[in-house]
């Protein structure tokens, strides 16, 4: 029958749509009182604005457009979300937001603030890099020379027992946007180092490199302290 089948056709179309519209509002989450509580246990990009700010209104369709491309994304696994801080003064104070609009992002229980272009591009890439694999574990010893080469700042941990290498590993999650860690078993880069038995906590930069020298030891506090003051290159 013509007509059932027509009537089908525009059901179907009428569905379809519904599901777009629902789709496209799931990729930006809009946030309550309750967000204070659940960034510790997942990933989520927010954006903190207030309706009256223009800097916010012009970053709405962009914003738009990251939830869409992060929601359908199979790099990555964060949710999108947008906070009122109108509505949500509390919140806001929580997380240290002191202008508008302001970009975070909370990952395994840290968070990073985003400061680059408000384009999809930097957006997205900087969720990449805060949620990509903190710590590369190396094989060989010339992988050390190509990490070298190819960052400005690499941290290398070395012949470093299973425990140190997780404690490493979380204070590596911390400074993630600004330094590149890893870490390799080799006692040939220990001799060519003149370094004595390990472990070290060795950090490579500006031509040079400089070796974890503290009293206290690889502690989570101290190690994270050292790494704090090397992580950027003197030089360009």
């Amino acid at each position: 029958d013509p007509v059932r089948e027509s009537n089908r056709m525009h059901v179907l179309r009428f569905t379809a749509f519904l599901f777009a519209i629902a789709t496209a509002k799931a990729s930006v989450v809009e946030l309550d009182a309750d967000f204070g509580e659940s960034w510790k246990t997942e990933t989520w990009l927010v954006k903190f604005y207030a309706p009256w700010c223009g800097y916010c209104k012009s970053f709405a369709p962009v914003w738009e457009e990251i939830g869409k491309k992060l929601h359908s994304s199979q790099e990555v696994d964060v949710h999108v979300g947008r906070l009122d801080c109108t509505l949500y003064k509390d919140v806001a104070s929580q997380f240290d937001v002191r202008g508008m609009p302001t970009v975070k992002l909370f990952h395994k229980g840290n968070e990073y603030v985003y400061e680059g272009p408000r384009e999809t591009k930097h957006v997205i890439n900087f969720v990449k890099k805060a949620t990509g694999p903190a710590l590369l574990r190396l094989k060989e010893r010339r992988e050390v020379d190509d990490a070298v080469k190819n960052n400005a700042v690499a941290f290398v941990l070395l012949n470093a027992a299973e425990h140190i290498e997780e404690l490493y590993e979380r204070v590596a999650q911390q400074h993630i946007l600004t330094a590149s860690f890893f870490s390799l078993q080799s006692v040939d880069l220990q001799t060519e180092l003149h370094l004595g038995d390990g472990p070290h906590l060795i950090v490579f930069k500006d031509d040079h490199f400089y070796v974890y020298r503290d009293p206290r030891g690889l502690v989570e506090d101290a190690v994270s302290e050292w790494i704090k003051q090397e992580q950027y290159a003197s030089q360009s």
